[in-house]
């Protein structure tokens, strides 16, 4: 069975920018084909206003079985996929652990050394879900990252939002604020950004 939903509305949006207990929980990643809003200016890469919700878009939408699906006219059992880690390739490894560790209070949980030292992949751990944030460093690489308009971001959600959000200023962050929404977004080394939502 196939269908569209159409999808209209604005977000209303606070410029404001800031420079700058409860765990942390990675709750999602997202990655945006069109930029939905300007950020903060990074000094690696540009930033332009665009409110992706202030038109009208069409999504179709296919009904999938979770359980089933038909190989040459049989129906076969599938197991099910579940999202293990998002990926933020990092240009100084040891500046970005330093982040989320102070910042987050993620925890190493493993990592991975090539043999020939030409990478490193670290992950890292909230200590309450499974999901892990990976950072992968290569030595080869010379300059920073460009991430360009694409605002790739994972989000955390938290019981103590008024506590992380006073820390996080306190530490001097790079904070993009919207508080019509009651969100915000913080900024790591490499421009990436994470979400801080309140437990809802």
């Amino acid at each position: 069975m196939t269908g569209s939903h159409e999808v209209r509305g604005s977000i209303p949006l606070s410029s404001t920018r800031l420079l700058l207990q409860g765990p942390l929980i990675i709750q999602r990643t997202f990655f945006v084909l069109t930029p939905i809003f300007s950020i903060a200016p990074h000094p690696h890469r540009p930033i332009s206003l665009t409110p992706f919700l202030q038109q009208s878009y069409t999504f179709p939408t296919t009904h999938l079985s979770k359980t089933k699906t038909k190989l040459n006219g049989e129906s076969n059992r599938m197991g099910s996929l579940k999202i293990v880690h998002t990926n933020f390739t990092v240009f100084d490894l040891e500046k970005s652990l330093d982040f989320y560790t102070r910042a987050f209070e993620f925890e190493e949980v493993h990592r991975k050394e090539a043999e020939d030292g030409s990478y490193i992949l670290v992950y890292l751990g909230d200590g309450s879900s499974s999901h892990l944030l990976e950072l992968p460093w290569l030595k080869d690489r010379k300059e920073p990252y460009n991430l360009g308009d694409n605002e790739i971001h994972f989000a955390v959600t938290t019981n103590d939002y008024d506590n992380w959000h006073a820390r996080h200023k306190e530490m001097g962050l790079n904070l993009w604020e919207n508080e019509a929404m009651g969100l915000y977004f913080v900024e790591d080394p490499d421009g990436y950004w994470i979400e801080v939502l309140p437990v809802r």
